[in-house]
């Protein structure tokens, strides 16, 4: 198994099954368990303490509160992982998404901090969940995609040099680049990079909200989180201030007002898109284009 594979295996382990392996007792509400000696929510790999205002999944779990390394969390929660899937069959799916990865994240976080503008704190918090990594060959930032069990079904690169981005063929679009938190609200865009430039501008509880990167125009990784988490009502479309992005907002919108979906708003950046205000804010001067 490659360090990438241990990895996922190790990050979608279910904590509520690690935690009771080391007998701490918790309590189970609803669909959750709230471990109360740290005030923390578990469900599955996927954890949120309300009083710090942060979370994250497995590996990120052990480490804060087990006072692990990054290479002693991801071993000890391999001798004890409980996944919801075959790990060999998506072992194979991971093989041909993912490419391999760096042994750091040193140039795209350069790259997103000093070209794009993005907080540091931001780009670290993605990098920890699994959700973002540098690739070992070309230096691109990889944005994944999960789904629900934390298997990567979308990929999608972004050259740290060049104005290349690429989807990986073989990625699900439902899954596109995405964040759940706790709250009922999703901000919707259209490239990772303004995803997080957003967040950037609005990092104030920003774990409580959704965010989605259609990696396109099309709505069906919105509609998908959607249906996945019912929780969410509110609908924010920060799609690029072009004419594309406002074709695209008239037809999202129609589209979720026939499912029955009524709180629908747009919020848009000053200039094209969210990065750019970001640059512009920062003073950062790039030839760089888009997401």
């Amino acid at each position: 198994m490659t360090r990438q594979m241990l990895t996922n295996v190790a990050n979608q382990t279910d904590i509520a099954d690690y935690l009771m392996s080391h007998g701490i007792r918790l309590e189970k509400k609803g669909s959750e368990y709230l471990w109360e000696e740290q005030n923390v929510w578990i469900r599955g790999c996927n954890w949120y303490s309300h009083y710090e205002q942060i979370g994250g999944h497995s590996i990120s779990f052990v480490m804060r509160y087990f006072g692990k390394t990054y290479s002693e969390a991801v071993s000890e929660l391999n001798d004890t992982a409980t996944v919801q899937e075959p790990i060999e069959e998506n072992q194979k799916k991971n093989d041909q998404l993912l490419p391999d990865g760096n042994k750091n994240t040193y140039r795209i976080e350069m790259y997103l901090q000093n070209k794009r503008g993005i907080a540091l704190n931001i780009v670290k918090a993605f990098v920890e969940m699994g959700l973002l990594y540098e690739d070992n060959k070309f230096h691109n930032c990889v944005f994944v995609g999960r789904d629900e069990n934390w298997y990567p079904r979308h990929c999608h690169k972004r050259s740290t040099i060049t104005n290349f981005r690429q989807t990986t063929e073989g990625s699900l679009i439902e899954y596109s680049f995405h964040f759940i938190g706790r709250g009922d609200t999703i901000y919707v865009f259209e490239a990772p990079i303004d995803m997080l430039a957003f967040i950037t501008l609005h990092q104030e509880n920003w774990r409580e909200s959704s965010y989605v990167a259609l990696c396109s125009v099309s709505e069906r990784a919105l509609i998908h989180q959607l249906e996945t988490h019912p929780r969410i009502k509110k609908v924010v479309l920060c799609l690029d201030n072009d004419k594309a992005g406002a074709d695209a907002i008239i037809r999202i919108k129609n589209t979720l007002l026939e499912k029955g979906y009524s709180d629908v708003q747009e919020m848009l950046s000053v200039h094209k898109d969210w990065d750019e205000d970001l640059q512009i804010l920062r003073g950062i001067k790039t030839d760089l284009k888009g997401g």
